[in-house]
């Protein structure tokens, strides 16, 4: 059997690995009975942003909470149980700690 995550129904604030089919159309098996998977959005052209100023010797790197709104989302994809079709939800993450980057000109909006 091909080992899947899920998550622990008791926190709900943890996942934990399990034996077992995955659900169909991929993702996460919550115990509501929806699904949830990872959303990657389009990157975003930097000269397209206003950036702040880069941390580190690499001027590619920077604060997570010093970045435009739009860059501090995380994204996923819900299909409620009874629902027919994936909607994408979004939500700030805050983390004092976390550093996103740039690569060849884009800024990827990925978490």
């Amino acid at each position: 059997m091909i080992k899947h995550t899920k998550l622990i129904e008791k926190t709900g604030r943890s996942w934990s690995p399990f034996e077992g089919e995955p659900p169909v159309g991929g993702g996460l098996l919550l115990p509501t009975g929806d699904q949830i998977k990872i959303f990657t959005p389009k990157a975003i052209k930097t000269g397209d942003i206003k950036l702040p100023i880069p941390v580190g010797a690499n001027k590619d790197y920077y604060k997570l909470g010093e970045l435009p709104d739009i860059l501090q989302d995380v994204y996923l994809n819900r299909l409620t149980k009874d629902g027919a079709s994936w909607t994408t939800e979004h939500e700030v993450l805050i983390d004092p700690l976390a550093i996103r980057y740039t690569v060849f000109g884009m800024f990827p909006v990925v978490m």
